[in-house]
């Protein structure tokens, strides 16, 4: 391969992303680039840097799958195609080696409980004009309609955060729902009144401030994802946090995914699930909050006894589900 004086004489690192690109870019992985930077170059067959630029790595492949599922994706091979001279930048191939998953068989009898015990939200993008917004959480699931089809996914309470006005706006409507939810009926309020003059707190003047928003296990669903137990560990359970909005589509401010296999590995047929993570919208994790979650899993004989406190204990009561027949969307 031909190669400029400065190429020759340099080794190229591989990029290494500084942590903003990965809150930019959140759940994406790359592999390791061991050929010379595809930018800024001459229009010729080689790798001829221009002097007047520094050579960069802007020609990149990224790909993310579903956590359960990461090992079934391997990059085979990754590289520069120098002999292209169509454009200051050289391209870049990849090829994967991909392992497809067998269909999940659906059950009714038998299928696992997943009790949500308590949700926490912080610091989410405010949805409102005035500041805040009317939080609630939609659950869905890959592979979809686990759960139940779309148009019943179950849903949290709508709770309200009021806020002075804000510096961070959300600006984009979602099309999660694809309608909007009316007949939020009563939600809960939590002050959040801001003391800074009127605007969102930044996380250095909300160091120690409780501004946390809790969905209690009343307010939360009950799920019973209607799978076999042997295949929970191939699902991933999503949480949609949405702005209940009375005029328009309610709006999306973010996404978490929660894999429902046991995190230690192990075959109890109980298993508590902690989170702690960002809040993901559109890939980005800056600025976009944080989400505390501990879920309870019950699988095998143990399902009916777990089931039975569960209504003792009021799970759910306050939840409910989307209604999205005929074109509207309703909570009922």
């Amino acid at each position: 391969m031909a190669t400029s004086q400065r190429a020759r004489s340099s080794v190229w690192q591989p990029p290494v992303g500084p942590a903003l690109i990965w809150q930019a870019l959140s759940g994406f992985t790359e592999g390791t680039y061991d050929f010379a930077p595809t930018f800024k170059v001459k229009r010729d067959p080689g790798m001829h840097h221009k002097d007047q630029r520094i050579p960069s790595y802007c020609d990149r492949v990224l790909w993310r799958s579903m956590p359960p599922l990461k090992a079934n994706v391997q990059q085979t091979m990754l590289t520069s195609v120098p002999g292209v001279s169509t454009s200051d930048h050289k391209p870049v191939a990849s090829a994967f080696h991909i392992t497809p998953t067998m269909p999940l068989v659906r059950v009714r009898q038998g299928a696992p409980l997943v009790r949500l015990e308590e949700i926490s939200i912080s610091d989410v993008v405010d949805g409102d004009v005035t500041g805040g917004s009317d939080p609630y959480i939609m659950f869905l699931t890959n592979p979809p309609e686990v759960l139940s089809a779309h148009h019943r996914a179950p849903i949290s309470k709508v709770k309200t955060i009021h806020r002075g006005m804000s510096k961070t706006m959300l600006t984009v409507s979602s099309t999660v729902t694809g309608a909007h939810v009316t007949g939020a009926g009563s939600s809960s309020t939590v002050s959040e009144s801001d003391k800074k003059g009127g605007r969102k707190m930044s996380g250095a003047d909300k160091k120690g401030a409780d501004d946390w928003t809790t969905f209690s296990h009343k307010e939360l669903p009950l799920l019973r994802p209607l799978v076999e137990s042997s295949e929970l560990s191939q699902v991933t359970l999503l949480l949609a946090i949405l702005d209940h909005d009375l005029i328009g589509k309610d709006d999306l401010l973010g996404v978490i995914r929660i894999p429902l296999a046991n995190p230690t590995g192990g075959s109890e047929t109980q298993y508590e699930i902690l989170v702690d993570s960002p809040i993901e919208l559109y890939t980005e994790t800056q600025h976009t909050g944080r989400i505390k979650a501990r879920l309870t899993v019950t699988t095998g004989e143990d399902v009916e006894e777990a089931l039975r406190q569960a209504r003792e204990d009021g799970v759910g009561q306050e939840a409910s589900s989307l209604n999205l027949k005929g074109g509207c969307c309703k909570i009922c």
